[in-house]
């Protein structure tokens, strides 16, 4: 099973329905909210070529940008 790093914010529409998905399936996931951790923000960053883009998941070492629920979806349940 694999576990999830999510950034998110609080306003984030797409955040809040990736986090809709992950419970659905049962995926683990962890939230790192953005709006008030200037760390999370510089780690964010880091991970989207210096641009605040969410949501952003880690997974395994793999980062996805802003994905989609279907590409998500094909990464955790097909490998």
């Amino acid at each position: 099973m694999h576990f999830v790093k999510m950034y998110s914010a609080e306003w984030c529409p797409d955040c809040k329905e990736m986090e809709l998905f992950l419970d659905k399936h049962d995926v683990a996931y962890q939230v790192i909210n953005v709006d008030n951790n200037a760390q999370a923000v510089e780690n964010l960053k880091s991970l989207c070529g210096g641009k605040r883009i969410v949501p952003t998941l880690e997974v395994e070492g793999k980062v996805f940008i802003n994905p989609s629920i279907d590409d998500l979806g094909k990464f955790l349940f097909e490998t």
